[in-house]
Order: structure tokens, then C-alpha cells, then sequence
């Protein structure tokens, strides 16, 4: 596995961890992975998390 496709995956399971976490609070999340709001909706729609998936 290259590096950069290693680093995308860790970076969604981390974003999937946290969004599980906070059951889908996309400001909760943004705040706990310390970035922008409109910055987690970009990572979400490259990696194609959908925010429905973590409501109860």
C-alpha cells in the first residue's frame, strides 16, 4: 500500500470513528478533529460518509 492511499485510510477511519462518536454531530466532530466545518463536509464527500449513516 502506498503511503498517501495509507494516509487516506487512516483518515477516514478516524473521521467515521469520531462521527460514530458523536452520533453525526457534524459541529461536534469538526471541533474534536480541530478543523473547519466546510473542511470535514469536503473530507466527507472524497471518502463518501453520508451524515444519515450515524443517526440513531
Amino acid at each position: 500500500m502506498k503511503l498517501k492511499d495509507k494516509i487516506a485510510f487512516e483518515e477516514k477511519k478516524h473521521i467515521l470513528n469520531v462521527l460514530q462518536s458523536v452520533a453525526g454531530k457534524l459541529n461536534k466532530a469538526a471541533e474534536i478533529l480541530d478543523v473547519e466545518r466546510t473542511t470535514l463536509f469536503k473530507k466527507m464527500k472524497k471518502y463518501g460518509i453520508e451524515k444519515e449513516q450515524f443517526k440513531p
